[in-house]
């Protein structure tokens, strides 16, 4: 429906006959309004969208099985570490962190990426476990581990070249996968970070607002208050207290590990290597075959 000059409205059949008589006006009229009605349709559609945008943020930040930071349904987790060598533990407590995950979303695909440090990482331990090397342990840990809705995988090399912190990481995840990574963390880990003293990670308030907000943080405890790496309680308690604090949105899963599994350390491996190698060099070929055979067969 148009309006002539007197502000009646002209009908459908009456329209072929106006635009004849008015056409140049109409014309004109017809340019301004498009150009203004596009103009509109782009501020309300970036207005609904910083709307929808704002909402699924604060939605996701709330917990609950809807809300979830993911692309359609997949959940990504990232585990980064030295892992020199990767052993049992980190296996058990990766399959403890994706399965605490699965449960808080049954209907979303969960997939463990494991983020080894490079080979700038300069320590005794890298230096025996370069990251090639690591990866091939990896891969043959996590081999025949997944399981319906679970995957696990050596994410990629993203600190091949730069040393980067646990922001960097999830920013890198982010950017490849279009997915924001949930990081996974052990208790005393995200203790050290909240921790803006000399004793913790000493992070300044930015550092600390950076890797806080926004994220979510499994986390593997234990249910013991007097564990020295920090409890579930304690974890939750000081989380939400600088969360509290800092005035932002962040959101933390816990889970209990087993205290037996979580002791092994790489570095006690590696100091056995280095003993067993030295007594090894005293032997022949033959015998040490033998010596592993041996030790592979002894009970757990």
């Amino acid at each position: 429906m148009l309006a002539d000059k007197k502000g009646k409205f002209i009908n459908n059949k009456g329209l072929t006959q106006y635009l004849f008589i008015n056409k140049d006006i109409i014309f004109s009229i017809y340019l301004i309004y498009m150009r203004n009605s596009k103009k509109i349709f782009r501020n309300k559609t970036k207005k609904k969208l910083k709307i929808k945008r704002t909402r699924r943020r604060n939605k996701s930040l709330k917990g609950g099985a809807g809300a979830v930071d993911s692309a359609g349904d997949k959940i990504i987790l990232i585990a980064g570490g030295s892992y020199a060598p990767p052993h049992i533990g980190h296996l058990n407590v990766w399959k403890l962190a994706a399965t605490e995950v699965k449960k808080n979303f049954p209907d979303k695909n969960i997939e463990l990426m494991i983020i080894p440090v490079g080979d700038y990482y300069q320590k005794k331990s890298t230096k025996i476990f370069p990251y090639g090397i690591r990866v091939k342990l990896i891969n043959k840990l996590i081999e025949s581990s997944n399981e319906k809705g679970i995957t696990y995988s050596v994410g990629p090399n993203i600190n091949e070249h730069k040393q980067l912190d646990t922001i960097g990481e999830i920013n890198e995840i982010e950017k490849l996968t279009g997915i924001k990574p949930f990081v996974v963390f052990g208790s005393d880990n995200l203790l050290g970070a909240l921790d803006q003293s000399p004793s913790g990670w000493n992070l300044n308030d930015e550092e600390l607002n950076l890797l806080l907000e926004n994220n979510t943080f499994v986390i593997l405890c234990s249910d013991d208050a007097n564990d020295p790496r920090g409890s579930c309680e304690n974890v939750r308690r000081e989380f939400d207290k600088k969360i509290k604090e800092k005035g932002i949105l962040s959101r933390l899963f816990t889970c209990v590990r087993d205290v037996k599994e979580s002791s092994i350390s790489s570095s006690d491996i590696i100091g056995c290597i280095e003993r067993l190698n030295h007594n090894l060099s005293y032997l022949s070929a033959d015998e040490k075959v033998e010596i592993f055979n041996m030790i592979d067969s002894l009970p757990k």
